[in-house]
């Protein structure tokens, strides 16, 4: 009879964890943790809803799936730059400091529009073998009328 008490229990534990995560499911941040003394205000990890919509997650990482691949013109040209010079600028720096690995850290999201926060493992130069990360967001926008996520901005520190 205890057995089946403790499976129960646990039963509806979980069940109640579940429930809880799907009634939040539109909260994409669940918990951020940021160094008080940093001086760059830039969170450390953050725990993401595990149910979140990663939609425009996966569009993001497609873009650096091909700025990984050396395919800087394809990558960039997607996002709406301010001057050429910008982007003339930026194509220069991800030629001169590739990518090799990137990861998810936080992510903002208002309406139709989603500010995501990737620490971006980076060559120190084509050929290095020394490595070092980088902060990049990507903000990616989606439309009432369109449903897909499209590149806004690109931002990076190298």
């Amino acid at each position: 009879m205890k057995e089946k008490s403790v499976i129960l229990w646990t039963v509806v534990t979980i069940g109640l964890i579940v429930g809880a995560l799907y009634a939040t499911r539109s909260k994409i941040l669940l918990y951020e943790f940021t160094e008080e003394d940093s001086v760059s205000g830039l969170p450390i990890w953050a725990l993401l809803h595990p149910l979140r919509d990663r939609s425009p997650e996966r569009s993001a990482e497609r873009i650096l799936k091909t700025l990984q691949e050396g395919r800087i013109e394809e990558a960039l040209s997607q996002f709406k730059w301010s001057s050429p010079a910008r982007k003339n600028d930026l194509m220069s720096r991800e030629a001169s400091y590739p990518v090799q690995a990137w990861k998810l850290i936080s992510r903002a999201d208002s309406l139709g529009t989603a500010e995501l926060y990737y620490s971006v493992t980076r060559w120190d130069a084509p050929g290095s073998k020394e490595l070092f990360s980088s902060p990049v967001w990507i903000t990616m926008v989606r439309s009432e009328s369109d449903p897909s996520w499209s590149a806004l901005r690109f931002r990076a520190i190298y």
